[in-house]
């Protein structure tokens, strides 16, 4: 059975997996401040978006309703499509980059994380069939 706890840990693995791909992309040297920045927001966003998918993954399960899980991967999808540009967005709005290297690691975080939600959704379902 999944528990908070396994969710912390796989998000600890994604964070770790997005902060050392941003640590090879500090070694380009092209605006290492906006890409540390970024890597910040990346992994904060990320995991926020990941518990809160996995607390409402809990409460979907238990729910009667039978297609509460599929309704909810979908509208999880959209969200954090749409949150995602919007964030990517604003950072683009407010500092302004010159370089692309910054998008990376909000990249990278954004499938480490996807990979993480889809895992503990999936895991869910299955101990609760």
């Amino acid at each position: 059975m999944i528990t908070n706890n396994k969710v912390l840990l796989w998000c600890f693995y994604a964070m770790i997996i997005t902060l050392a791909s941003s640590s090879l992309l500090s070694l380009a040297g092209e605006e290492v401040d906006l890409l540390w920045m970024m890597s910040g927001v990346s992994v904060a966003y990320f995991t926020i978006f990941c518990l809160l998918a996995f607390y409402l993954g809990v409460k979907a399960v238990k729910s009667k309703d039978l297609n509460a899980m599929n309704k909810l991967f979908m509208a999880l999808v959209l969200v954090k499509l749409v949150t995602a540009l919007v964030v990517v967005v604003a950072f683009l709005k407010a500092f302004e980059p010159t370089g692309k290297l910054f998008i990376l690691p909000f990249i990278i975080a954004y499938v480490a994380y996807t990979v993480v939600e889809v895992v503990s959704l999936r895991s869910l379902m299955r101990t609760h069939r």
